[in-house]
């Protein structure tokens, strides 16, 4: 059963592709988009938006991020064990078999307020913190606890250069390229959450539904939402995730950091309400019923505030009819 790697792009080639393109027992999947150039890398599987329309129909809409749904879909079709997910701009600086088991034995990163900022052991010299995290909490730093095993399929690695900060820290000014050695991994503690994004995540098969990207939020939202409902449902099932080293480093696309911040608003609004709300569902442990609940509470509770719109129910319902297909 072969392993794979699902990006997006909007560029040709980058370092990206061409790295991963290295790792040939794994499968390298390029979702293209209507700004995608003429596209072509040997031991990458790229797909073109006209190829997506014909294998999937309309389900995603274009020019979006959440067209990288298409690629997990792709992967699934493989027959993958792991989907390792990772942006056109972060590119991996080793591999990453060690972290290809599900039953994980690690020290735990926990928080008195219940959620871990997961950089903190990483960068410890710098005041620095994760999009997504909440910004009630930015003085809060997380303690280590003694190890403990855990069924652990979905890993965060952490991404040393241009990390995933948010705008509001792009915006002081502060250094934009940092490095860790810090090489232990950890799980996050059962009672805590801590960001989960797009940029260099692995997941298991067992929860390959969990992967879905709301389609109704901005871009920069998108995957922050997507990862706190994916812990949610996994410690439904009495599941962890994991945190990982920083063998990732992100040369960063072009960004317009104001517009990045106001893409980000509603998480720093209201980051804190969505996870105390999903807290308080009540889940059943099968995911894919589960992950509507999620949604459904979303669109119900902050669709009138910006966050969210209801056909991100219709979306989801068609995503999990093909995850089975």
């Amino acid at each position: 059963m072969k392993n794979s790697i699902v990006i997006t792009s909007i560029f040709g080639p980058t370092k990206t592709a061409q790295t991963c393109s290295q790792w040939t027992d794994w499968a390298t999947f390029v979702i293209g988009d209507r700004k995608t150039p003429p596209w072509h890398h040997d031991g990458v599987e790229y797909y073109s938006l006209a190829q997506q329309v014909a294998d999937f129909g309309k389900i995603f809409p274009e020019n979006s991020y959440a067209r990288k749904n298409i690629g997990y879909l792709y992967a699934m079709r493989n027959g993958s064990e792991w989907i390792l997910e990772t942006d056109d701009d972060t590119y991996p600086l080793e591999r990453i078999d060690d972290y290809l088991c599900l039953n994980v034995e690690a020290p735990v990163l926990t928080a008195d307020v219940g959620y871990v900022n997961s950089f903190a052991p990483y960068f410890p010299n710098d005041h620095v913190w994760p999009r997504g995290f909440p910004l009630q909490y930015l003085n809060e730093k997380p303690r280590v606890e003694a190890s403990v095993k855990r069924t652990c399929p979905l890993r965060q690695f952490m991404i040393a250069g241009n990390s995933d900060f948010d705008a509001i820290y792009r915006l002081t000014g502060k250094s934009l390229n940092i490095d860790s050695s810090h090489r232990q991994q950890y799980l996050v503690d059962d009672a805590a959450y801590a960001p989960v994004n797009t940029q260099a995540t692995l997941w298991h098969r067992s929860v390959f539904p969990l992967l879905y990207l709301p389609s109704t939020t901005t871009m920069r939202v998108c995957d922050i939402l997507k990862g706190y409902v994916a812990q949610r449902c996994l410690k439904a099932k009495g599941w962890s995730i994991g945190i990982a080293p920083a063998l990732f480093f992100q040369e960063r696309n072009a960004h317009d950091y104001f517009q990045d911040f106001k893409g980000e608003v509603p998480l720093y609004l209201y980051t804190r309400d969505i996870v105390e709300g999903l807290k308080a569902l009540t889940l059943t442990g099968d995911l894919c019923q589960d992950l509507r609940l999620c949604y459904t509470y979303l669109c119900d509770t902050f669709e009138n505030k910006g966050l969210i719109h209801k056909e991100e129910l219709t979306l989801l319902n068609k995503w999990l009819t093909l995850c089975h297909e």
